[in-house]
C-alpha cells in the first residue's frame, strides 16, 4: 500500500530518526457543515478506524479527522496545519485561488 520510495512525506511532523512516511499521526480535516458531530459520524469509520486499523501495524500510522468549519478549512490549510483536506469541490477550488 505505501512505499519506501515515497517522495513526500504523509505527515507534517514525525518521530525523531524515522522515516517521513512512517511512525506518525496523519490528520485529515474537513468542512463540517452541520457540526463536528456529524462529521465524526461521517468520517470516522472510514478516515480514523479503517486506515489506523489497516496501516498502524506494518507502518506505525494513525489516522484522526478534524472537522472544521468553513474559515477554519482556510486558516488550516494556509497555516499548514493538516496533512490531508476532503472536502467538497467548490471549496476545494476556493482553497485552491486563495491558497497559491
Amino acid at each position: 500500500l505505501l512505499s519506501p520510495s515515497v517522495a513526500l512525506p504523509l505527515c507534517r511532523e514525525t518521530y525523531t530518526g524515522q522515516e517521513a512516511w512512517r511512525n506518525c499521526t496523519v490528520q485529515i480535516g474537513g468542512v463540517a457543515i452541520q457540526g463536528a458531530e456529524d462529521f465524526h459520524a461521517q468520517f470516522d469509520a472510514t478516515f480514523k478506524s479503517y486506515l489506523t486499523n489497516r496501516l498502524n501495524a506494518s507502518y506505525g500510522l494513525e489516522f484522526e479527522v478534524l472537522p472544521l468549519d468553513f474559515d477554519q478549512n482556510f486558516e488550516y490549510v494556509s497555516g499548514n496545519k493538516l496533512d490531508f483536506i476532503y472536502s467538497n469541490p467548490a471549496l476545494y477550488s476556493c482553497l485552491m485561488v486563495e491558497s497559491s
